[in-house]
């Protein structure tokens, strides 16, 4: 018997989104008969362990990526340095997971330490051209950036070839990248929707990395308490600290999370949705169709704070910054938003992964 191919698919813990989104391509292998591998590290280690537990899991090195400062550019500046280490690192792992795990392809979602001189390996992003705000030090950025995704055999671009959700920061066109769209992904793509009561007026869905996500939760719980006649959850997306839930008064459940069915069929239990403007977030309203949605980008991370702003331009989400957020005016401003339309359907992660696996 043939013996099946092994592809090691990694993920970068910076919030879950990077998680979530391989599920499709993980499920996309698995229905091609792959065998796979999962390397990652804290929340979105400890949400793959529980989503895929008959999988194979590897803990690769943490980059540890945090926002002590308002500016993005500083924020990475300062960490440039432990980014380096945890590259060189994962590409120190990567020689003896390749031996041991007989691996035949890469597919590395943000994790730059994971190319392979002799494997065919994919590098995965849906942000190729970086907002920074000042436009020489985002030339440089740029071309550095893509002399990094270059060592890759190949870039996945999470988006459609006309850039339909990340505009200019999936554009492939005037770059030199071998790359291939693979259309928005959502782990809630393999799901039917639902046609469920309204539960919840307001849910809040936090994300994203330390300490603003745990700012936003209490800005949120403080919002909630002001509306006492409005039923609200909050859920705090905390993977690896899963107690029951509880009501910390009669309208206000908090969760510590939700498994991607029960999300799934949660957020369609909602009249509003508070949370983040992460791609893979957006990505997942997208999918299930959400009508009233606000985002409240992370504070200093440009690529939320513009595709938060790209949305609101299209009368889509209704956002504002988290500093000015005030629940009561962002439900009143949701009447001139659409929402999300339903989703179409195309092949082009079918296509990626077809032409990967016909590579290996």
């Amino acid at each position: 018997m043939r013996e099946k191919k092994r592809i090691f698919v990694a993920a970068l813990n910076w919030g879950l989104g990077h998680a979530t989104r391989c599920i499709p391509i993980i499920e996309a292998l698995q229905k091609a008969n792959v065998s796979v591998i999962l390397g990652s590290d804290g929340q979105a280690g400890a949400f793959w362990r529980a989503h895929f537990p008959d999988l194979t899991y590897i803990a690769l090195p943490a980059y540890g990526i945090s926002y002590p400062y308002q500016s993005m550019f500083w924020n990475m500046a300062t960490q440039l340095p432990r980014i380096y280490r945890t590259m060189r690192q994962e590409r120190q792992m990567l020689a003896d997971i390749v031996q041991q795990q007989r691996i035949n392809a890469i597919i590395s979602d943000n994790r730059f330490g994971l190319s392979h001189e002799k494997l065919f390996s994919v590098f995965m992003s849906h942000q190729i051209n970086p907002i920074i705000p000042n436009f020489v030090l985002q030339k440089l950025a740029h071309s550095y950036y893509h002399r990094l995704i270059a060592r890759f055999s190949q870039c996945w671009v999470v988006d459609t070839p006309v850039s339909d959700w990340a505009g200019q920061l999936s554009a492939l066109g005037g770059t030199k990248l071998r790359g291939e769209y693979i259309g928005a992904l959502s782990r809630f793509q393999s799901f039917a929707a639902l046609q469920l009561p309204k539960l919840y007026e307001v849910i809040f869905c936090l994300s994203g990395v330390e300490p603003q996500r745990s700012i936003f939760e209490q800005l949120c719980l403080a919002q909630a308490r002001l509306f006492p006649q409005k039923r609200f959850l909050l859920i705090k997306g905390l993977p690896d600290f899963v107690p029951a839930g509880y009501f910390e008064t009669p309208n206000l459940e908090i969760r510590a999370f939700c498994h991607t069915a029960e999300l799934f069929s949660i957020l369609q239990q909602a009249e509003t949705v508070v949370a983040r403007a992460g791609y893979s977030t957006i990505m997942d309203f997208y999918q299930i169709g959400l009508k009233k949605v606000i985002l409240v980008p992370t504070p200093a991370q440009t690529e939320q704070e513009f595709l938060a702003k790209r949305l609101q331009g299209q009368k889509i989400a209704y956002t504002c910054a988290q500093n000015n957020f005030n629940l009561a005016h962002a439900l009143r401003q949701l009447a001139d938003f659409s929402g999300f339309a339903v989703p179409q359907t195309d092949d082009l992660l079918a296509t990626a992964v077809e032409n990967l696996l016909a590579r290996l």
